[in-house]
């Protein structure tokens, strides 16, 4: 389904760096702006305490980190540079995500800027052909900013991949992505 389509990227929108990030399996729009747990304050009941709550953090703008996926979720990443809309392998990449986990809340995660400031970061889902549905999430940054946003997919019963949900970009936007404008 994605044949073709970071290739595009490369060529069409020539960002300085590309980021390409496999996760082990299909993740939902909740990892958009993700930024991990927060431990709220213990709660009592008389002298015995509750169990400590978590709530999720959510980090938007210049603040949006690297979603918190666990090492055993990364399968796979690949960082390339691009130079006239041609994508080669630096000979240091960087690696958007550690290999192994880092303790901490949200306030210790790595910003997207901290790891580039000029780029296109893709985390995709792996498996997709077997389970019958895929995800496709994007941050990108640019001049102090980065945005984002997340399309999912299924197999129709047409036996076609469609787009199923999307968030902060419309699905006629992702068709023309994937599939490609006519010329």
């Amino acid at each position: 389904m994605l044949d073709g389509f970071f290739e595009r990227v490369a060529r069409e929108l020539c960002p300085e760096n590309l980021f390409l990030i496999r996760i082990d399996n299909w993740f939902d729009k909740k990892w958009v702006d993700f930024a991990g747990t927060i431990a709220l304050e213990p709660t009592f009941l008389g002298s015995i305490q509750l169990p400590v709550a978590t709530s999720g953090a959510r980090l938007r703008g210049r603040a949006r980190v690297v979603p918190p996926f666990t090492p055993r979720r990364v399968v796979r990443q690949d960082h390339y540079l691009c130079d006239g809309g041609i994508a080669r392998l630096p000979e240091k990449p960087i690696q958007v995500h550690p290999a192994e986990r880092v303790s901490g809340d949200w306030r210790s995660a790595r910003r997207i800027l901290e790891v580039c400031d000029s780029g296109f970061f893709f985390w995709l889902s792996s498996d997709s052909a077997s389970t019958g549905r895929g995800s496709l999430m994007c941050y990108h940054s640019k001049e102090k900013r980065v945005g984002a946003w997340y399309a999912s997919f299924e197999v129709a019963k047409s036996g076609r991949w469609v787009v199923s949900r999307t968030m902060n970009i419309d699905r006629e936007t992702i068709g023309d992505l994937i599939v490609g404008r006519p010329e």
